[in-house]
């Protein structure tokens, strides 16, 4: 650009964010208080169609940033395991929601899905803009990956209830600044980090992504595509409660999976959705789902023009279906059949593992220091 092009290209960015930023608040107010509206089923339909303009966005799409690893390096996989991989991605994510569970913080896990949001479309970028010979150096570089993590998360955080203003999180991390939580709070919680790493890791990644910062997230749509769902009894009403807690689940546990990067947020909901309606079993409630579920799949096809027959759709639930399989909640509700069938998530009794077949307790590895401890 030039500079003057340049000036210009940054204050459409900042426009478009500020008006994003606007309607999404509004979007959340509205769901949060249910209000409602004559024009409720047409606000709704601008509110899918922004946000699926919004992903279309290249600045919001991931690439499968793996590929980008140099060959020599995966051909020694097995051999040298100190490289970027899939397993460290996975870490990272487990790391990230012991940090928002802790009863210090007990941030969202919206906050998580944000946080590696901006750090895969980081590395992706990073990695398509340096030759090999710095990619290999970048790959094994642990130390980078950790703080790059780190200052993820503490944007993330800071995105999320930024806009929210809430200052009770200030008070809670001790934090005197304008940020919701402050980059000393990370020191509190890692070792071998310094206070410059993060404030320079910061800039590099808000600079990288143009400052485009807070994503649509497969939670994000789960919510919204859910307001189309019946509520015309208590029954109704119980029936979206428990598919929204084990969709949303669902869509925690689809951010440990590298396969779901690049998918589209709004398909990785919908096939939550779907596969959280398979597992209502509930005696009560199951009479009266396929009338329910009938009318709410009219709407989303109305609306967000989604059906279970999209092939996309049908591929998303099967990796679903085989990552709950593998999960330590799954495992859990086998070795305990008396388990309600809703997936527990207030107390947060287990961390969205693909891997683990343990199921990792709040009360369980609080004290990490390091995403690669332990």
């Amino acid at each position: 650009f030039s500079s003057s092009g340049s000036e210009e290209f940054l204050t459409h960015r900042l426009f478009q964010n500020i008006i994003l930023l606007f309607v999404r608040t509004e979007m959340d107010h509205d769901l949060e208080h249910h209000e409602e509206s004559n024009n409720e089923e047409y606000q709704l339909k601008i509110r899918v169609a922004l946000n699926k303009l919004e992903e279309a966005s290249m600045d919001y799409r991931c690439t499968d940033y793996l590929k980008l690893v140099p060959q020599s390096i995966l051909d020694e996989q097995c051999h040298c395991p100190a490289q970027l991989n899939d397993a460290w991605r996975e870490r990272v994510c487990e790391f990230f929601y012991r940090i928002a569970d802790r009863s210090t913080f007990n941030f969202s896990r919206d906050v998580v899905i944000i946080a590696v949001s901006i750090l895969d479309r980081f590395l992706a970028k990073k990695l398509a803009t340096i030759d090999n010979l710095n990619k290999s150096d970048l790959c094994q570089n642990k130390n980078f990956y950790e703080v790059a993590s780190l200052t993820a998360f503490y944007l993330g955080v800071n995105v999320f209830y930024g806009r929210k203003r809430n200052r009770n999180y200030v008070h809670t991390v001790g934090c005197t600044s304008d940020d919701v939580f402050c980059k000393s709070s990370l020191l509190k919680i890692t070792s071998g980090i310094e206070l410059e790493h993060i404030e320079r890791m910061e800039e590099e990644i808000v600079t990288t992504l143009s400052h485009l910062l807070f994503p649509p997230t497969p939670l994000l749509f789960v919510r919204f595509f859910l307001a189309l769902f019946p509520s015309n009894s208590a029954l109704h009403v119980a029936m979206k409660n428990e598919i929204l807690e084990n969709a949303g689940f669902l869509c925690e546990l689809s951010v440990c999976d590298y396969f779901f990067v690049g998918c589209r947020p709004s398909t990785v909901a919908y096939a939550s959705i779907l596969n959280a309606m398979e597992m209502l079993e509930t005696s009560e409630l199951v009479p009266h789902l396929a009338f329910a579920q009938s009318a709410f799949l009219r709407n989303v096809s109305c609306i967000a023009n989604l059906s279970p027959d999209i092939h996309d759709i049908i591929v998303l639930q099967s990796r679903l279906r085989e990552i709950f399989t593998r999960s330590a909640e799954s495992q859990q509700r086998r070795q305990d059949p008396g388990v309600d069938n809703q997936l527990d998530r207030s107390p947060r009794t287990c961390i969205p593992r693909v891997v683990s077949v343990e199921c990792i307790r709040n009360k369980h590895r609080d004290e990490t220091t390091s995403i690669f401890s332990g």
